[in-house]
């Protein structure tokens, strides 16, 4: 079976332009209220459309009556019709999504939500496989849009601070330098083992200047703090007697790996 279509291709539900019937405020929360409880068999979501008018959708084209009750129940929202799914149906697909395919998915279902205009339950991925979006068609049929994140690569990767690690070899003759970063971005409180990007080192006659960077994690991280990263810099040449600067700082400068904890007043 073929793969979801992608969100930003599907179109929304057609709407006519202008005003709803009727004058006055839209009393919203007892209308999605009454649309989700006696209207559920039809009901398929409210969204605010021409920047201000309240649009309420529901399957079906008989809408006629449903507008003038609407109209006289809860104010003047526009009541459209053809919608491709209920919000129920919606809701339900959501919930079955996470509690069964979370842990089979893993970090490659990222997000969820309901797309109102499009009347779609819309899926966030991470690289998925072409076998877990056939998977997704076949369990969810006409009920999901999907938005595919590609994973990061060195050309994301992020500027990181560095020092040379305690008791690193930083002689003349050394060309192996063990030292330790710190990623700026948020990593979920686990360090850069395997993301760290091919360095890049410039050589002068005075200095070395190092910039290091990590390719970030893939989707929303929760931030509790980082932890530093080992990591052992190959020089193409000898350190020698020049200074050992930090190339991700403008100017280079000496490399400091509290940077990303100190304010500007302080560097």
């Amino acid at each position: 079976m073929d793969a979801p279509p992608a969100c930003d291709t599907v179109t929304p539900l057609a709407v006519a332009d202008g005003a709803p019937p009727g004058d006055g405020a839209v009393d919203v929360a007892a209308l999605r209220a009454w649309a989700e409880t006696q209207q559920a068999d039809r009901f398929a979501g409210m969204w605010m459309e021409d920047g201000n008018v309240l649009t309420v959708a529901f399957t079906g084209t008989d809408v006629d009556a449903l507008q003038r009750d609407v109209a006289e129940r809860f104010g003047p929202a526009r009541v459209v019709g053809g919608a491709r799914n209920t919000y129920a149906d919606l809701a339900a697909a959501q919930a079955r999504l996470h509690e069964q395919f979370q842990s089979e998915f893993g970090s490659a279902l990222s997000g969820s939500g309901v797309r109102d205009p499009v009347q779609l339950l819309a899926v966030d991925l991470l690289a998925p496989t072409d076998e877990q979006l056939a998977r997704l068609s076949d369990e969810f049929p006409g009920l999901l849009c999907v938005t595919i994140e590609a994973m990061p690569t060195e050309a994301d990767a992020q500027v990181a601070a560095w020092e040379p690690a305690p008791g690193a070899d930083l002689s003349p003759t050394s060309q192996r330098i063990d030292v330790l970063l710190m990623e700026f971005s948020c990593s979920g409180g686990t360090d850069a083992v395997g993301r760290v990007a091919t360095p890049d080192i410039q050589y002068t006659a005075d200095a070395v200047v190092v910039t290091l960077r990590v390719i970030p994690r893939p989707g929303p991280q929760p931030c509790p703090g980082n932890p530093p990263t080992p990591f052992t810099l190959e020089l193409a040449e000898p350190l020698g007697d020049r200074e050992l600067l930090d190339g991700g700082v403008d100017p280079p400068g000496p490399p400091d790996l509290e940077r990303p904890f100190r304010s500007d007043s302080d560097q």
